[in-house]
């Protein structure tokens, strides 16, 4: 339903502060994960923004932003690289870790698979679905386990 939050609530009556809230446990994750990413910089800039915004302490953004690398299958030695050295892949994986790193409820996302080959559509499919069993993350019925997946087992739909 237009205008609703992942609860049912209307988010067109939030205020200011709930508002705030709200867009901290949602997040958005595009098609194209070039045209979202600063080329200009070594892309972990990216993460340094949503971070503040929240109030994550200075302490504290170091850590999380390595423990979201680790949760989608990057090193640390990708905080020095920028965008244009990264394959499509990796590029939606950064993509991925840039939304996950808020501790989201709530991801949507446009089509995130749609310029990538199989096996990287399968397995960045499968780095959705691990932060969904891991955190209780809210993802589209139709982002259901590749059959034949890494863990070789079908899984059910999640929920929107």
């Amino acid at each position: 339903m237009a205008g609703s939050s992942s609860t049912g609530e209307d988010i067109y009556a939030f205020d200011a502060g709930h508002l705030r809230a709200y867009r901290r446990r949602a997040q958005i994750v595009f098609q194209n994960p070039t045209s979202s990413l600063n080329l200009a910089r070594a892309w972990p800039t990216s993460f340094v923004r949503p971070l503040v915004l929240h109030g994550v302490a200075r302490d504290d953004r170091r850590r999380r932003v390595l423990a979201t690398l680790r949760a989608v299958g990057l090193t640390d030695a990708y905080l020095e690289r920028y965008p244009s050295s990264l394959s499509g892949g990796e590029k939606q994986r950064v993509a991925l870790a840039r939304a996950f790193v808020t501790d989201p409820l709530l991801i949507v996302l446009d089509e995130p698979t749609t310029a990538l080959d199989v096996s990287v559509q399968a397995t960045i499919l499968e780095l959705l679905l691990e932060q969904k069993e891991r955190t209780g993350l809210r993802l589209p019925s139709h982002l259901a386990r590749p059959r034949g997946g890494a863990s070789g087992r079908r899984r059910g739909h999640g929920h929107a």
